[in-house]
Parts: structure tokens; sequence; C-alpha cells
């Protein structure tokens, strides 16, 4: 059984993530996908995407030997080596070989730690086509994966990854029969040609968190899927990691049949960079384990080999099995933020995550959107009273400090939202089972802030030439991070009759402390919108900041047993109700690539 090809370039490669795939001077050939070394040099696969995890393939899989197959042309050394967590190598064999040949290796009990990779030394001219690691243990059990994309007017993103699905299937057809993919449709609008690799299903803009529910509700009515892969519509990736996920899914021992197998996110501004593996909550806050590593070092990847414990994966790639569905129910409706994160806590036991096993996305960083606030509160405390001792002391500093900071950037509509966060948090599931998710959403949507391109901000402001250095962010002094938020109780007259400009992706407290005027400029779409001190409106949402962090204070544990059962919220039959309130007329079943339980809505 093979566990996941060699890999050369999956096709986001560029010169500065060369060593992602190889270390060496051999030059690589697109279009042949070949490489070729020249006599005398070595070509090393200690890298992201080629290196051996055995400690994940020997402990979820019981893998305890396994064989290398190389696709070479020429004669050469293959040695393979063992990395340890202090970043020293010690050779496991050496032989030489000419042609494709296999190499197994027994892996000694003394190996403890990092990883194991191979480097291949050209005795004469080679060439490299291509190789795996493979396994003589048999499949455990049978697999069928259902991968559930949720998009809203992200047509040409969804076009091409169904592209390049369509293309993997093509050169193996054998994959046709173990994919298919869900693709649910919140904007209503999607265009694709009639395909049997996907079924498409229209639904209400219920957010990110009910376009996944519709997916796994779909998928979970047809017995034939033993697995649902949640994807983001956007992600950049190769289809390496779907064969890799699934050929796991196949080996996974009975001990560990129930792992949730999760994809490292890289981004893609900088496709050498880690954004995270795995993530982390602990009541007050969710946190990116690895951030920012490089991972054409090979200090990275011992990071990734010994990294803490996920408590969730994201799902702009995560794998679970189906039956999670009938067993713990479909997401939380959070419509937006957060469904991953309370989900994967409810869910998931085990999560496996490794080295090469990745997509590429937008980078997340400054990306803040004052709408947001609204869900990133509630959602997060919520969740937070559901799986996490989270205190009241903890719970009030949840609250308190963005509250303050929006004081301080003068972003009254800011604060409005996250004090509405914790009405609505206080009212109890009750809330969430009786809203409509979508009318919600347009009442949150009209506090969207209003931008103004460059042009009309510098003629309003005299302004020559309106910029923003996002790099600033990094040299803020943290410990004056709660200094700052003083500026709330500090006289009128203190503040400055000056103009601050802070990143609208990432405001700060620092740029626009004791200034009465701020904008939040985007540097890169060069727009901005404006937010000003105003004495009543600061009156007023400090009052409401006190409130709330006294309440919290005070009556936490009653809001916390509102929360102790919440199946109801997350159950089928309550999704059903979102999917299909009365208004909507079911239609009849269709066959082919339609939506088997589309509903067309009378307008």
């Amino acid at each position: 059984m093979k566990l996941y090809d060699v890999t050369l370039d999956t096709g986001n490669a560029n010169a500065n993530t060369v060593e992602l795939f190889y270390r060496s001077k051999a030059r690589y050939s697109r279009q042949n996908g070949t490489l070729r070394i020249a006599c005398g040099d070595t070509v090393s696969f200690s890298t992201f995407f080629n290196l051996y995890p055995y400690y994940e393939y020997y402990h979820y899989c019981g893998i305890d030997k396994p064989v290398l197959v190389l696709d070479i042309t020429g004669i050469y050394t293959v040695k393979i080596f063992h990395m340890d967590q202090d970043g020293k190598s010690s050779q496991l064999l050496s032989e030489l070989k000419q042609g494709k040949s296999s190499v197994s290796v027994s892996i000694p009990d003394r190996v403890m730690g990092g990883f194991i990779y191979f480097t291949i030394t050209a005795v004469s001219d080679c060439l490299m086509k291509g190789g795996s690691w493979n396994t003589d243990k048999e499949p455990e059990r049978p697999v069928k994966l259902g991968l559930i994309i949720c998009t809203y007017n992200r047509q040409e993103y969804v076009k091409a990854n169904m592209e390049k699905l369509q293309e993997a299937i093509e050169k193996d057809p054998v994959w046709a029969d173990r994919i298919h993919v869900f693709i649910v449709d919140n904007a209503e609008n999607l265009q694709l040609a009639e395909s049997p690799l996907y079924t498409i299903y229209s639904n209400r803009n219920l957010g990110g968190s009910g376009g996944f529910a519709r997916g796994m509700y779909e998928l979970s009515k047809q017995e034939e899927y033993t697995h649902m892969l949640l994807m983001d519509d956007d992600i950049q990736f190769s289809f390496i990691t779907i064969a890799r996920t699934y050929c796991i899914l196949c080996a996974l021992t009975e001990e560990h049949k129930d792992a949730a197998i999760g994809g490292v996110m890289l981004k893609l501004s900088k496709p050498y960079l880690q954004h995270e593996f795995g993530g982390k909550f602990n009541g007050i806050g969710h946190f990116s384990i690895n951030k920012d590593l490089d991972m054409r070092d090979e200090a990275s990847l011992l990071k990734n080999q010994d990294a803490d414990k996920a408590d969730y994966n994201a799902w702009w790639y995560c794998c679970m099995p189906s039956h999670f569905v009938k067993d713990y129910g479909l997401p939380m409706p959070f419509f937006i933020k957060l469904d991953d994160v309370e989900y994967g806590l409810r869910t998931c036991k085990e999560i496996i995550l490794m080295n090469g096993l990745s997509v590429w996305h937008q980078d997340f960083d400054n990306k803040y959107n004052r709408v947001l606030e609204y869900y990133s509160r509630r959602n997060s405390i919520i969740t937070a009273v559901m799986h996490r001792k989270c205190n009241r002391f903890k719970a009030a500093i949840k609250y308190a400090y963005p509250m303050f900071k929006g004081l301080v950037l003068k972003n009254y509509m800011s604060v409005e939202l996250i004090y509405r966060s914790f009405l609505d948090f206080k009212k109890g599931p009750s809330f969430l089972l009786n809203t409509d998710p979508v009318m919600l959403s347009k009442l949150i949507n009209d506090k969207a802030p209003v931008y103004e391109d460059k042009e009309t901000l510098e003629t309003i402001y005299h302004i020559e030439d309106l910029q923003y250095d996002r790099d600033k962010k990094f040299e803020t002094k943290h410990r004056n991070k709660f200094y700052k938020l003083m500026e709330a109780f500090m006289p009128q007259s203190w503040l400055k009759d000056e103009l601050a400009i802070t990143d609208a992706g990432n405001p700060t407290a620092e740029d626009t402390f004791m200034k009465k005027e701020v904008i939040c400029y985007d540097p890169v779409k060069q727009m901005g919108y404006v937010c000003s001190f105003d004495k009543k409106q600061r009156r007023r949402y400090r009052r409401a900041s006190v409130k709330t962090v006294f309440q919290l204070l005070l009556f936490y544990g009653k809001y916390k047993k509102k929360y102790s059962n919440c199946s109801t919220i997350y159950s089928r039959e309550r999704w059903e109700n979102f999917f299909f309130p009365p208004a909507l007329q079911p239609a009849s079943n269709s066959k082919g690539n339609k939506d088997k339980s589309k509903s067309k809505h009378k307008k």
C-alpha cells in the first residue's frame, strides 16, 4: 500500500519554495516533472513534503518497516538517515542502486523523536522521475471520502479546484470511486458544468457554519461515505494532500480509527511560511501552534514533529469520520467564526497533523473586520462555557480588553457590537434556537464601516501621501499594551487634536492613543474609514463596558449553567428548520449533479 508520493513540485512552487521539496543544486523540469542530478551531486529530502514522519505512521497506523520506492535512471547511492530532535543526523543504511529500486527501512528502537529522510548521490548522471513511501501492510478498512466545500460568490476558486480534482482523476481513474465533492452554494448562483465528481446544493446564506452544516447533513444521509473532508473554497492544494489523507485513513489501526486528520496551513503570500499547525483554545482565546515558522528550515520541521497536541484544526482542511454527525450532531449555528473550534472540541479526541499534509490559504493577519467582532466575541464565550473551565475573571478579561481597546480606537460601533454579543450570549441557547441567522446577519452588517478611497481621504485631511507600514505592528511594545487602555477614563481635555493612522486590518491602541481623529487604513486596498472622538458615545459605551465586566463577575455561573446542554441547538432537526424554513418549498429529487434536496425560493 502506498503511503504518499515523493513530491518534487506541487504546482505552487517558486524560487523561494524549492527547499520545501528537496535540497540540492539539481535542476528540476516542471514540464517533464523530473529532477536531473549530475554525477557526484547529492540531493537531500529532509524537507517539509518528503521527510518520513515515522512516529505518526507507527503510532496511528502500526507501520514499523516503511519501504522507499524510487523511479530513477542511472546509478546512484541511496542513504537513509534519522534526524533527532536536536538536529543531529545518524545514518541507518546505504545502498548502491541502478534504475528503479526499493529500500526497506527497519527503524531501530533507539530512534526517538525527529524524523526519517533519504538522500540520493548520483554515481552517474541521473534523472529522478519520482518515488513513494510504501508499506507491506494491507489496508485496515475501505474508505470513501466526501469533500465538503462551502462557497459564497467565489465561482472562479471553486471552478479551478474542481478542474484540479478532475485532472487527478483522469490521471488515475481509481479515484473516481473514492471521492465525491459536496458543494454548498450559499449565494445560490454557482454555475458549473454537469459532472459525476460533485453535487451542488443551493443553500440559504447561513454563513460558513450553515454551509458546512448543510454539507455534513447531506453527506450523513448517504451511508457509503466513511469520512467527511471540510475544505475552504479559496484554498490552493495539491491532490497529493488528499491522496495522503485517504491512505492514512485506510491504514489507521482499530484503536485510532476515529482520529481526525488536519491540514497544515501555509500562507499564499509567503508560501514557505506556516500559519498554523493545529490550534489551541484556552477559554480566553484561540491560538495557532507553531505560527510563522519557515518550513524550509530543518529546525522548523523538528518543531512540528514535537508540537503541542492540537485542540482543533480549522476547516480550511479537516477530515473527520462521517458518523460524528450521528454521534455528536452538527456544528453550532454560529453563522461564522469558531464553529470549527467548538466542533473540534466537542468531537475530535485525536487529531493527526504532520509535515507535508498541507494547503495554502490567504494570510489571516490584517483581516480585522468590525462586523466580525459580534460573532467572534459571542461564539468564543459560548465555546468557553461549553468546553473549558473558564472562570468569571477570565470571562471578564475576555470582554474588557476589546471593549476598552475599541474606546481608545474611537471605534464606538465596534464596542456596540461587542456589547450586543454579550447581551445575546446571556440570553442562553434560546437565542440561537429562535433567531434566524440570515436576518441577524443583515442587522449586524448594517454596522459595517463606510470605506473611502485614498485620494478622498488625502483631500479631506490634507495629507500629501497617505500610507501605513504594516511592519510597524511587530515593533509594538507590549508592556504598554494595557496602560494605553486607560485613555478611556482620561479627561477629554487631555486628548490631542491630532490625526492618527492605524491599520484597518490590525488596529492598535498604540497608534491612536490620546488622539481624537483616526483613519483606519488598508494599504493593500488603499482604502480606509474614519473614527472620531465623541464625548457622548465614549460615556455611553464606557458605561456599557463597565456594566459588562461586572455582570460577568457576578453572574457568570448563572450564564454558564444555561449552556450545560446544547444538544437541541445543533441537532439535525433544528438545522432542518434553518435549511428549509416554511417559506421555502422543497423541490422534488433530481439526478446528476443537481441538489437532491434543493429548495426553490419564492421571491
